[in-house]
C-alpha cells in the first residue's frame, strides 16, 4: 500500500494531509482493511482527528469499505461519514484512493448535524472556528436544479448553527453527476444564491470561495454533492484572487468562484487554488485534445 502523510505545524495547531492508495493485487476486503488501518495508525501516532475525508471507489464496494473503515477506526469514528465518490475501476482495482485531512487539538471536534444526520465538524481555536462539511446532498429534493439550490441552503443552515454564513466559506468542492448536461443551469443557480446571500454585489469585488466542479457523483446517486471549508469568527480571514495571468475572473462568464484565495487555517495559512479548464474570455474551453498546449 502507498500511504503519504504531509504535516503542517505552527504554534496554533497542526494539520496532517493523508493520501492512501491500496495495492492492486489484493481482494477488496484486504485493500480496504490495510488502507483504513494505515490511516488509523497515522491518526493514533500523531494524535490527530479526522477533519475531512473522501473515498474514491466503485459503487459496489461501498458496503465492504464502510465495514472495514468502521472496524479499523473504532472510537476514531465520530459518526461523520466520508464523502464517498463513485469512480470507474482503475489501475488499483475498485478502490482508487482515500484522502484525509486531520487536525490536532486539545479539544474534541464538535460534530454538526442537519436533519439528525452528522454532516460536518467544527474545530474551536481560541476565538476562531474552522468548519468542514462533507457529502452534503439532497437527492430527494427533486430535479438537478432543485437539488443544487437545496445543498447550498443546507450548507448555509449548517454554517449559521455556529455563527457563520456563506461569507465564511473559503473553499468548496462540488461533485456533479452528468456535469456537461446541466453545468450552465448549475452556474445560474449558484450565482443567484450567492447574490441573494450578498457574496456578489454591484460595483464591488465579489466575496466568492475558491472552488472545483468535478463530473463524478456521490454513491447516494444525487445529482450534486457539496464539501466545504470555512473560517468563522475572524476579521478578514480570507484574501481573494479573482483572476490569474491570462485567466479572467470566472464570474465574467458566469461561474461564481475565485481563481484562488489565501485563508487562515488551523496550522497557519492555506492557499486554495480553484480547479478549472483552459477557457477563453467567453468561457469557452480551449485546446481540446491537446494536452501539450501551453
Amino acid at each position: 500500500m502507498y500511504i503519504d502523510a504531509r504535516a503542517i505545524e505552527s504554534t496554533e495547531g497542526s494539520e496532517i494531509f493523508i493520501t492512501a492508495i491500496p495495492e492492486s493485487n489484493q481482494s477488496i476486503k484486504k485493500q480496504a482493511e490495510e488502507t483504513f488501518t494505515g490511516i488509523r495508525n497515522i491518526l493514533k501516532k500523531t494524535g490527530t482527528q479526522i477533519f475531512e475525508e473522501r473515498i474514491f471507489a466503485t459503487e459496489d464496494t461501498k458496503e465492504i469499505i464502510g465495514l472495514m473503515r468502521k472496524n479499523a477506526y473504532g472510537d476514531l469514528d465520530d459518526g461523520v461519514g466520508p464523502t464517498y465518490l463513485v469512480v470507474p475501476k482503475g489501475t488499483h482495482n475498485e478502490i482508487s484512493g482515500v484522502q484525509v485531512h486531520a487536525v490536532r487539538s486539545s479539544k474534541k471536534l464538535e460534530v454538526l448535524r442537519l436533519k439528525d444526520s452528522a454532516c460536518g465538524r467544527v474545530l474551536l481555536c481560541g476565538d476562531k472556528k474552522y468548519l468542514t462539511l462533507s457529502g452534503i446532498s439532497a437527492g430527494e429534493a427533486g430535479d438537478a436544479k432543485t437539488q443544487a439550490l437545496t445543498i447550498f441552503e443546507m450548507a448555509d443552515s449548517a454554517l449559521r448553527q455556529v455563527g457563520g454564513d456563506m461569507h465564511s466559506v473559503a473553499r468548496t468542492w462540488i461533485w456533479l453527476k452528468d456535469i456537461l448536461t446541466w453545468y450552465n443551469d448549475f452556474n445560474n443557480i449558484r450565482t443567484r444564491f450567492y447574490t441573494k446571500q450578498g457574496l456578489i454585489k454591484n460595483n464591488t469585488h465579489p466575496h466568492l470561495p475558491a472552488s472545483t466542479g468535478i463530473g463524478i457523483t456521490q454513491a447516494d446517486g444525487a445529482k450534486c454533492t457539496l464539501d466545504l471549508f470555512a473560517v468563522i469568527g475572524m476579521r478578514n480571514p480570507i484574501k481573494f484572487l479573482f483572476k490569474n495571468g491570462e485567466q479572467c475572473a470566472a464570474l465574467k462568464y458566469g461561474s461564481a468562484f475565485s481563481r484562488a484565495l489565501k485563508s487562515e487555517s488551523p496550522a497557519g495559512e492555506t492557499v486554495f487554488i480553484s480547479g478549472t479548464a483552459a477557457v477563453d474570455l467567453k468561457g469557452e474551453t480551449e485546446h481540446i485534445g491537446d494536452i501539450q498546449a501551453p
